[in-house]
């Protein structure tokens, strides 16, 4: 099954995280995407721009896994300000060698990193092909 999310990263993405911890998105954020139940194999995943992140996101990278894993699928994506529309990053063919189970109900989390990673714009599309 392939799920998928567009992180619109003003309207949803800045909004929650400013509620939750009450600042702005920064470091190592954490953001859950999609919930999975228990015994989902997280076969395949990837991130896509869809709307470019503002100037803000001076160096800012994403990570996109789960709990257990938290880069399974991407690691370090470049999304810093400027990335072009359709920039697509993905796991490698062998991430099927790296098959993960979740054990219990987990979420599929975009992970913040990089310097100056105060962003307020941009969409993302965050994918990922499990059973």
């Amino acid at each position: 099954m392939l799920l998928r999310i567009h992180l619109d990263m003003e309207r949803h993405v800045c909004l929650a995280v400013t509620t939750a911890k009450g600042s702005a998105i920064a470091a190592a954020d954490v953001i859950q995407c999609i919930t999975v139940p228990a015994q989902t194999a997280l076969l395949y995943g990837g991130l896509e721009v869809i709307t470019a992140t503002d100037a803000g996101a001076a160096d800012l990278t994403l990570d996109w896994g789960y709990g257990g894993d938290d880069d399974l699928f991407v690691v370090a994506m470049d999304c810093d300000s400027g990335s072009a529309a359709g920039s697509v990053s993905a796991g490698a063919a062998t991430n099927f060698a790296g098959l993960a189970v979740t054990t219990a109900q987990d979420t599929l989390d975009l992970v913040t990193a990089g310097t100056g990673v105060d962003v307020t714009t941009g969409v993302i599309r965050c994918w990922a092909l499990v059973l």
